[in-house]
């Protein structure tokens, strides 16, 4: 109805508009399923992170736009995998999660 993501954000007190905008560029790519909750304990493996970072390296991605291109939810994951990188490298980006299951 051409209200601003800024006036969306107020109005529904959502604190980022960032965030309203995000899911315009999600519903445009994906439609309704672009919207819909994710599992939050998804596990993607070491050769899949690099393989996003790779591509938002080449592609001189923001996290945003990568984000949207790989389909996840959150650009902060994207950005905690690139933390982890610079500062660990490769054995930054192998999680371990507590004790394996049974």
């Amino acid at each position: 109805t051409g209200i601003s993501s800024i006036q969306l954000a107020r109005k529904y007190h959502i604190a980022n508009n960032e965030t309203i905008l995000l899911w315009v560029h999600r519903f445009n790519r994906f439609g309704i399923a672009g919207l819909k909750p994710r599992p939050m304990n998804l596990e993607y493996s070491s050769e899949f992170k690099i393989e996003v970072l790779n591509w938002k390296q080449r592609h001189q991605a923001s996290l945003s736009e990568t984000a949207l291109h790989f389909n996840f939810s959150s650009p902060s994951t994207i950005w905690q995998w690139q933390r982890k990188f610079d500062l660990k490298g490769l054995s930054g980006l192998n999680r371990v999660r507590g004790d394996p299951k049974t």
